[in-house]
Formats: structure tokens, sequence, C-alpha cells
């Protein structure tokens, strides 16, 4: 059982290699903000909520002002594909019957060309992790010193394996497929700890950020109405 097991997550890692070296080619499409929104809004209900109750958690779901002054560009495909792994990371590595909180709302970058962008937080409260501190404690969260390091292939944050029916880059894959994927799109993916001190509570939460750069969409000419998308 043991060298099936093996062999099968030997497998698996070639067809993740396979897969990055041939990352897809991207579909981009402009979309107006409130039609990204709206269209992300319908995947997360209809798709992620079920998945995270049937995790054993509950979703809270907050969406702030998000009208932008140019269009999103970007493959929806990837952008779902994105979340799934968000979401299916949260519930992996969260405390049972805890919130997994998702926030989508419009951002001021300074130093992209559009100076816009949608951003979209996905929280949850992690639950002990294997790996231990200095004091053999248990690591709560990720400490900054791992906020990139759990970008890099293959790594993980526990000593074994923890799959998901759901999961479509396992074995520690998904958070680096997903940032090379929301890259090619002009955006990206980062993580922290944040702590929430209100109510004289001290509670730890892991955050990621996913940002979606706003697109400057150039009309050359009316007359024959060829559109020309610049990220950045």
């Amino acid at each position: 059982d043991l060298i099936v097991e093996s062999a099968t997550s030997q497998r698996k890692a070639i067809d993740v290699l396979s897969y990055i070296n041939k990352l897809p080619v991207m579909n981009l499409q402009p979309f107006e903000s409130s039609e990204f929104v709206n269209k992300s809004k319908k995947y997360i209900n209809e798709i992620l909520e079920p998945m995270i109750i049937n995790g054993n958690r509950t979703l809270s779901l907050n969406i702030n002002s998000v009208i932008l002054d140019n269009p999103i560009n970007i493959d929806f495909e990837i952008h779902q594909k994105i979340l799934n792994e968000l979401i299916i990371n949260a519930i992996k590595y969260s405390q049972e019957e805890s919130k997994i909180y998702i926030e989508i709302f419009k951002s001021h970058i300074p130093n992209i060309k559009s100076k816009e962008a949608i951003k979209i937080k996905v929280r949850n409260i992690p639950k002990e992790s294997s790996l231990k501190d200095d004091k053999l404690n248990g690591i709560i969260g990720i400490p900054y010193d791992y906020s990139e390091i759990i970008f890099d292939l293959f790594y993980t944050m526990e000593s074994y394996q923890i799959l998901h029916d759901a999961e479509e880059w396992s074995n520690g894959t998904g958070l680096y497929i997903s940032r090379k994927l929301s890259h090619k799109m002009g955006g990206w993916i980062d993580c922290k700890n944040i702590t929430d001190f209100r109510n004289g509570e001290n509670k730890v939460y892991v955050e990621f950020t996913y940002v979606i750069p706003a697109s400057i969409l150039k009309i050359e000419s009316e007359v024959n109405s060829h559109n020309e998308i610049i990220l950045f």
C-alpha cells in the first residue's frame, strides 16, 4: 500500500510539473467591474459556499463598492480555479466549525497605470500546525518568515499531506500554480497573518489577498472599433 501510495504521489507530481511547464494560454476577456463581481459572487454562492458547508465551515461574504473606471481583463475560468484553490486552502487549514471570510472591494494602487484594482481577501481562523516554534509550541497561522515560502513549489505547512476531494492541484502545488496564473493575468497573490485585538481579544487570522488590476482600455479607431487592451 505504501508503494502504491508513493507511486501515485509521484505520478501526481509529474502531472503537476507537466501542467506548470505548459501553463494554459489565457483567454483574456474584458469585464466591467460590476459584471465581474456579479459573476464572481454567483460562483462563490453556487459552487464555493456548498463546498465550505460540506467542510463543516460557514461563509461570511462581504462585497463593498467595486465600481472601477476601467474594465477587468481576465480569463474567468482561470479566475474561478484560483478562487477554488484559495477556499480549499482555507478549509484545510482552518479550525472546525469556524467561519471563512471573503471580502471583495475596490482598491487604489498608485504604482500601476490604471491606479485601481479589485481585491479579494480570503480569511480563516487557523488551526495549530504540526510545525513547532523555538519554544516547541505549535505554530498558529503563517509566520512572517513563511509568507513567501508557502508559495514555493511542493511546500506545505504540515509534515503530512492534507487532501481535499475538490482539489485540482495538491501536494504543495496549489498556491504556486495559483500565483503563477494570477501573474499571467497581470495580478498577484500574497499572504500574511493578521491579529484582531477588538473586544479585548487576540485572535489570529490567515489572510490571502488576490489582486486583479484594472486594464486601460484604449479605443484606437471608432471606425473599425478596434480595441487594444493594455495591462498596467
